[in-house]
């Protein structure tokens, strides 16, 4: 029997509840200001005052966390244009190697500045009760900026191995073929367009807060 290493407690590290907290704050943030936008009254005023500032600061101290955590670095590598091998690597261990991605192409600080920006620009325009579309849109766009965050940090690494350094999956290991990757981007170039056109035109119909006497009015079709 393989040793998985580790034991389930282990799960619920200090950072990996730190990081519990900001997915669940960043939800609050989104759903408060969707509420704000399709609801009224007091319903609208409890949602505009959960958008709270709990999902920024946590972020911020989960950077600070990360900043100090040993991560994988890989030392030698066969190439992207070789075969797919989880073991054709080298990887070691560094201190605050998390961190290291920022350093080494600074653009990529958009995404945790995206996350951070957005963020309170949603908070900010919720509480004021002003563009509700909008701070909706920028809770989104904040979301966007915190998993962005997290593939930037731990780029090109996708699984980590704890056991096995050497063994972690990348970026590389995991792609599919190139006739699979051509075939998918076909299908999402084809897709995409009626996928977004679709949902644009979900939200078009659904505009607008929903009213006491729209769902009287409309009591046969409200559920």
């Amino acid at each position: 029997m393989i040793d998985p290493g580790g034991t389930f407690w282990e799960l619920f590290s200090p950072f990996a509840l730190l990081c519990g907290l900001v997915s669940v704050t960043m939800m609050v943030m989104h759903g408060a200001a969707w509420l704000a936008c399709k609801s009224e009254g007091d319903l609208r005023r409890r949602a505009r005052a959960a958008a709270g500032l709990a999902m920024i600061v946590l972020f911020v101290l989960g950077g600070v966390r990360a900043s100090r955590l040993d991560f994988y670095v890989i030392q030698h590598f066969a190439g992207v244009g070789e075969p797919s091998n989880p073991l054709g690597k080298q990887v070691v261990v560094q201190a605050g190697a998390l961190m290291s991605n920022y350093a080494a192409e600074p653009w990529t600080m958009a995404a945790p500045v995206v996350a951070l920006a957005a963020a309170a620009a949603a908070i900010a325009l919720t509480r004021s009760g002003q563009r509700a579309v909008l701070a909706f849109v920028c809770s989104g766009l904040s979301i966007a900026g915190v998993i962005a965050t997290a593939g930037v940090s731990m780029f090109p690494f996708m699984m980590p191995s704890s056991l096995d350094p050497n063994s972690s999956l990348t970026l590389w290991d995991a792609s599919s073929s190139l006739t699979t990757l051509i075939v998918m981007t076909v299908v999402t170039v084809v897709l995409l367009p009626v996928v977004l056109a679709y949902t644009a035109w979900i939200y078009y119909v659904l505009r607008g807060p929903v009213t006491a006497e729209q769902i009287t009015r409309d009591s046969h079709s409200a559920y």
